[in-house]
């Protein structure tokens, strides 16, 4: 469809994941030519966001509806790309933009993520079949250093489909469909026999993540600081692609007080703590902005917002 570019970057939202992968797929090959180093990414794939709860699509604008800094950067540099379709649910949707592949070639089914077929090693798992390739590895050839920060449920019944056998150097979050917010756990593995048990599904790299319980701080704050710390301490030398995938605004309905204060004239509960986590959810898409501008990367970053589904 027809668009208008603004600035010199940019920044696509609601970007359709067969083209996001088109983009990243056709970096592989790229040569540098009189010392021109390939765009840093910066992809946002949230989690059930609705057509509607952004703020640039309300009019008239509602309080309801807070998102600043993702209108600012539709608005003022963007591009946004409003006519495509994507999976109605999370697993297959999120499978097939992290392989590049239409969900009926990778994973159509959104179910146990523990699902397998003992008959088949090849490919009957849930997620990304371990041997097909994806973003992450096709980047990295291209010289990328790769980081996966949220929500994964792309793969994970064996070591070969979580995201360092995808091709990305670190990761951290859940690697299940969701959980918790706080206790970062989750009951939903029933091929492992242990239904209604909380299992703690928070993980950095292929190791528990080494977080204190005790305190339950918001995930979504632990996944602000781990992007902000990988921004400062990135090598520019090199192009950067950072997957931020945030568990918002997923359930539970879960967002810290503070945030929920701030919406205390929706008289509907779980609204309320909806539009709450949208706010956080930009709140961090801002605070990355300005991680990157700090970090002198922001000026050859492309950076994308879309979701893997959500209501119209």
């Amino acid at each position: 469809p027809p668009y208008t570019q603004r600035g010199d970057r940019a920044v696509a939202m609601a970007c359709t994941p067969l083209l996001v992968v088109v983009f990243l797929f056709t970096v592989s090959p790229f040569v540098p030519t009189d010392g021109q180093q390939p765009p840093n990414i910066f992809l946002v794939l949230v989690d059930d966001w609705g057509w509607a709860n952004v703020g640039y699509h309300r009019h008239p604008s509602t309080r309801e509806v807070d998102t600043p800094n993702i209108d600012r950067l539709c608005k003022e540099a963007g591009i946004e790309l409003d006519n495509f379709y994507a999976h109605a649910v999370c697993g297959p949707s999120r499978a097939s933009l992290m392989s590049g592949r239409f969900t009926i070639h990778v994973s159509v089914d959104n179910g146990d993520v523990t699902m397998n077929n003992p008959d088949n090693t090849l490919d009957g798992y849930a997620g990304i079949p371990p041997p097909m390739t994806g973003i992450g590895e096709k980047l990295q050839k291209a010289g990328y250093v790769t980081h996966q920060v949220g929500k994964w449920d792309a793969g994970m019944v064996i070591p070969e489909q979580i995201p360092v056998s995808k091709g990305f150097n670190s990761s951290y979050g859940f690697f299940h469909h969701g959980g918790d917010y706080y206790t970062y756990k989750t009951s939903h593995c029933p091929n492992l026999n242990i239904t209604g048990k909380q299992i703690r599904d928070f993980w950095d790299t292929d190791q528990p993540a080494n977080v204190n319980i005790n305190e339950e701080t918001y995930v979504e704050i632990l996944y602000r600081e781990r992007m902000e710390d990988i921004i400062h301490n990135h090598d520019s030398s090199q192009p950067l692609f950072l997957y931020y995938s945030p568990h918002l605004v997923h359930t539970p309905l879960q967002v810290p007080e503070e945030y929920v204060n701030q919406f205390l004239f929706i008289e509907d509960e779980e609204r309320r703590i909806y539009a709450a986590m949208t706010k956080l959810l930009d709140v961090n898409i801002g605070a990355v902005e300005l991680a990157l501008k700090t970090a002198g990367l922001w000026d050859n970053t492309l950076m994308v917002v879309t979701s893997d589904n959500g209501g119209t």
